[in-house]
C-alpha cells in the first residue's frame, strides 16, 4: 500500500477521534471508511496499523454509546489486526479496552484476565504508560466488587506513574477513580480533592467523557458532605454533558441523583418525574443494576407519600432484580476467585522454581498459606461460612455416585427460612444477614462431621446425609428445627423469632441427585402449604418443584 494512501487512513482516524463528542455518527463513518481503505485488498496488501486503529477507535465509539458486546467484537478484530504485526505495545491496550468492555458488562473474570495480562505485556516492555493503565484498570474492578481497600494501592501506584510520565489523562482517570474509592472509605476531604483535581485535568485534555464522569463523582462526595447545593450542580453538569456527547449510562445516574435532591427539597413531582425518566432509559438499555436502584427509589417514594399501591409495584420489582443480581454476582465473584487464584499460582510456581536461598523457605510458606485461603474462598459462602452451591453439587454427586455403586441409601434436607421476607422488611437486611449466619451454625452444630451442608441461595439451605434413610433423615431434620424455632435469635436489633420449613427426601429408586433435590424441594413446598414450621417427607405423590434457578416459598 503506497503511503499517500496509508497518510489518508491515519488522517480519517485522527478526524474521527475529534469529532467523537460533536458528531458521533460522522466519527463512526469515518473510520468506516478507514477500515474499508486498511483492507482494501485481503490478499496481499493491508495497512494493519491503521486497521486496527480504525477497529479500535469504533470499539471505543461503541462503548461511548453504551454499547459494550459490539465494542468487544471491535476490539477483538482490532486486537488480531495488531497481531498480525506483533505490535504488542498496542495489544496491550487493545487488552485493557477489551477487560474494561467486559467489566462494564458485569464479567469481572474476563476483565481481571485482560487487565492481567495487559499488566503482564506493558512490563515485559517497560512500558510505563500502559502498565499505569493496566493498574488503573485493575484498581477499578476491585472498586466494582466492593473492595475499595485493595483498590487504593493498585489506583496509587497508576497515578504515581500517570505523574511520572506526565500523562493529564491518565492521570485525570486514575484521580477519579480515587475520589470514588476514598469516598467509600468515608475520607470526604481527601476524596474531594482528587475529584477537583480530575475535572481540571479532564478540562485541560478536553476528555468530556471523562469530565461528566467525574463530575457526577465529586457531586455524591459533596451530597455525603450535606452540600446539596454543590451537589446539585456537579450532577447537573454531568447530566449535560453526558447528554451532549451522547453518552448512554452516565446520564442515567445523574438523574438518579438530582431526583433525590428534589425529594430532599420536598418536589416529590419533579423528583419521580426524573426517576421515571432513569428508569425509561435503564430498560431501553436492559441495565438491571440501574433498574433495581430506580425501583428502590421509586418504592421509598412512593411510600413516604402514601400511594402504597404503587409502592409496592417499585417494590416488588425491586426485590425480583435483586434476586437476579444476587445470583448473577455471586456467580461471578467465585469465578473472578478462582482466576485470581489461578493466575497467582502461575506467578508463584514460576517465582518458587528461582527460589535457591533456604532463607526464602518463610516466604515460600506464606505463599502456600495464601493459595490455601483463595481455595478455601472458591469453597465456602463468605457470609454464612459454609458450603456455597457450586461446591456443595462437586461434593454432593461424588457422594451420591458411590451411593449408587455401593447400593448404599443417602438423603437430602432441603431448609427454608419462614416469612424471612418479613424480617428483612421489619428488622433490615443486616439483621437478616445475622440470622443466616446464626442459622447455618445451628445447622453445622447438629449434623454429623460427614453430612454435607451447605448455602443453596438466598435463604435456602441443603444438608446432604450419607449412609441415611429418610426415616433416620426426618430424626436429624426435627433436631434442627427444634434446633431453629426452640430459642429466640440474639442479633444487634434485639431478639428475633425464626422459624423453618424442612423437606426430605432419599434415593430410593433414584438416578440423579438433581432427582432426589426436586424431590426435597416438593416436600418442602408442602410443608410450607401446611403451615410452615414443620418436616415432610417427599411420598412419591407431590409433583416436584426444584429446577436450576427456582424459588422458595417464603
Amino acid at each position: 500500500m503506497d503511503e499517500a494512501l496509508r497518510t489518508k487512513i491515519d488522517r480519517l482516524n485522527m478526524q474521527a477521534l475529534e469529532l467523537r463528542y460533536t458528531d458521533l455518527e460522522g466519527a463512526i463513518s469515518l473510520c468506516e471508511k478507514a477500515a474499508d481503505l486498511a483492507k482494501s485488498d485481503l490478499s496481499s496488501d493491508v495497512y494493519y496499523q491503521g486497521w486496527g486503529e480504525s477497529l479500535f477507535n469504533l470499539g471505543e465509539f461503541s462503548s461511548q454509546s453504551g454499547n459494550f458486546h459490539r465494542a468487544l467484537s471491535y476490539y477483538f478484530k482490532s486486537l488480531l489486526a495488531y497481531e498480525s504485526i506483533a505490535d504488542r505495545h498496542k495489544i496491550a491496550f487493545v487488552l485493557y479496552a477489551i477487560g474494561n468492555s467486559y467489566s462494564n458488562l458485569g464479567d469481572f473474570p474476563n476483565a481481571l484476565e485482560h487487565y492481567l495480562t495487559a499488566l503482564d505485556i506493558a512490563r515485559e516492555l517497560k512500558d510505563r504508560l500502559c502498565e499505569a493503565t493496566a493498574l488503573n484498570g485493575i484498581g477499578s474492578l476491585y472498586m466494582q466488587l466492593g473492595e475499595w481497600q485493595k483498590a487504593l494501592p493498585y489506583l496509587d501506584d497508576s497515578l504515581n506513574i500517570a505523574e511520572t510520565t506526565n500523562n493529564l489523562s491518565l492521570q485525570a482517570k486514575v484521580s477519579e477513580h480515587l475520589c470514588s474509592c476514598l469516598c467509600q472509605l468515608k475520607d470526604y476531604e481527601n476524596a474531594l480533592s482528587c475529584g477537583l483535581r480530575s475535572v481540571r485535568l479532564c478540562q485541560e485534555c478536553g476528555d468530556l467523557k471523562a469530565e461528566a464522569e467525574v463530575l457526577y463523582a465529586v457531586g455524591e462526595v459533596y451530597l455525603l458532605m450535606e452540600d446539596q447545593n454543590q451537589a446539585m450542580i456537579h450532577f447537573q453538569r454531568s447530566l449535560a454533558i453526558s447528554e451532549a456527547i451522547d453518552l448512554k449510562i452516565q446520564p442515567i445516574r445523574a438523574l438518579r441523583s438530582i431526583s433525590q435532591l428534589y425529594f430532599r427539597k420536598g418536589s416529590a413531582d419533579r423528583a419521580q418525574e426524573l426517576l421515571h425518566e432513569a428508569l425509561r432509559r435503564a430498560e431501553a438499555l436492559d441495565i438491571k443494576r440501574e433498574q433495581y436502584a430506580c425501583h428502590q427509589m421509586l418504592a421509598s417514594a412512593y411510600k413516604e407519600m402514601g400511594n402504597y399501591e404503587k409502592a409496592l409495584v417499585h417494590y416488588e420489582k425491586f426485590h425480583a432484580i435483586k434476586e437476579i443480581l444476587f445470583n448473577e454476582e455471586a456467580d461471578l465473584r467465585l469465578k473472578t476467585l478462582e482466576t485470581t487464584f489461578q493466575a497467582q499460582k502461575a506467578r508463584k510456581e514460576a517465582e518458587i522454581y528461582q527460589l535457591k536461598n533456604v532463607a526464602l523457605q518463610q516466604e515460600i510458606e506464606q505463599r502456600k498459606q495464601t493459595q490455601a485461603e483463595l481455595e478455601r474462598m472458591a469453597r465456602i459462602d463468605p457470609l454464612t461460612n459454609i458450603y456455597n452451591r457450586r461446591y456443595f453439587f462437586h461434593l454432593a454427586e461424588a457422594e451420591f455416585k458411590r451411593s449408587l455403586r455401593y447400593k448404599h441409601l443417602l438423603s437430602l434436607i432441603m431448609i427454608d427460612v419462614d416469612y424471612f421476607k418479613h424480617i428483612n422488611d421489619n428488622f433490615g437486611h443486616l439483621i437478616g444477614d445475622q440470622v443466616l449466619v446464626e442459622i447455618a451454625r445451628r445447622i453445622q452444630e447438629t449434623v454429623r462431621e460427614v453430612d454435607i451442608c451447605c448455602r443453596f441461595g438466598g435463604e435456602e439451605f441443603l444438608v446432604l446425609l450419607p449412609e441415611t434413610n429418610a426415616v433416620s433423615a426426618r430424626l436429624v431434620a426435627e433436631r434442627i428445627r427444634q434446633r431453629i424455632a426452640g430459642s429466640m435469635f440474639n442479633t444487634n436489633n434485639g431478639k428475633v423469632p425464626v422459624s423453618i420449613s424442612l423437606g426430605i427426601a432419599d434415593s430410593v429408586d433414584v438416578e440423579k441427585l438433581d432427582t432426589v433435590i426436586s424431590h426435597a424441594d416438593a416436600a418442602l413446598y408442602e410443608a410450607k402449604r401446611l403451615g410452615r414450621n414443620q418436616v415432610v417427607i417427599y411420598d412419591g405423590q407431590t409433583v416436584p418443584g426444584w429446577s436450576e434457578g427456582s424459588k422458595s416459598l417464603n
